[in-house]
């Protein structure tokens, strides 16, 4: 266990999620998961779950694989915020960026993508947390309150979103394996750095 009360080396939240007793074992399903249309719902179940209990227990330890009809609804929760605030971003920029294209600005359309995915993970990661956090999915109309707290978490998450765009790049073809272990890692530390901004707020009041 991790405590939230405060922020721990990367590196350690980063042993205690891939090198942990049997973590692989859990690891693999999701990742397997992950590459199946469908059935990677159960993989987005499994991520929602293990920061859920993050946020509200501290446990950084991975969990088991089980209760597979309520992991299908919190899949269908995770996906639901993800396309909100992950997947809809991206692709409106993706959009703009193909009508772009031709204008001798291609390499800074692909650093603004680059860019963009890990700015708009960083958003994501935000508003999943505040949605487990309080509850309540209502927290995913407040856009200004969430854009500023991701932007507050940027700087702090720097580190966790270069290992995750690494993932990415390192096994690009791969999209199963850089999307779930990236997503844990990424939701993992931002749970932390939420909770670590939320106690220095409350002593600064």
């Amino acid at each position: 266990m991790i405590s939230l009360h405060w922020k721990p080396l990367f590196e350690e939240l980063f042993y205690k999620l891939f090198f942990g007793r049997n973590n692989w074992k859990y690891l693999s399903i999701g990742i397997l998961l992950s590459f199946i249309p469908v059935l990677n719902i159960f993989a987005f179940g499994y991520l929602y779950r293990h920061t859920f209990r993050f946020i509200h227990l501290g446990e950084s330890e991975l969990g088991e694989w089980n209760d597979w009809q309520n992991l299908f609804y919190d899949g269908l929760r995770f996906a639901f915020v993800w396309l909100l605030y992950w997947l809809i971003p991206l692709v409106a920029m993706v959009g703009v960026g193909y009508f772009a294209q031709g204008n001798g600005l291609d390499a800074f359309i692909q650093i603004g993508l680059t860019i963009g995915v890990l700015y708009f993970s960083v958003v994501f990661c935000v508003a999943l947390n505040r949605v487990q956090a309080l509850q309540n999915f209502k927290v995913l109309t407040k856009f200004r309150l969430l854009i500023k707290l991701s932007n507050k978490l940027v700087l702090p998450m720097l580190i966790p979103l270069l290992v995750f765009y690494g993932f990415h790049m390192i096994v690009k073809p791969l999209y199963g394996v850089s999307f779930f272990l990236g997503f844990l890692v990424l939701l993992s530390y931002s749970a932390i750095s939420m909770q670590t901004m939320a106690i220095r707020g409350k002593r600064a009041l």
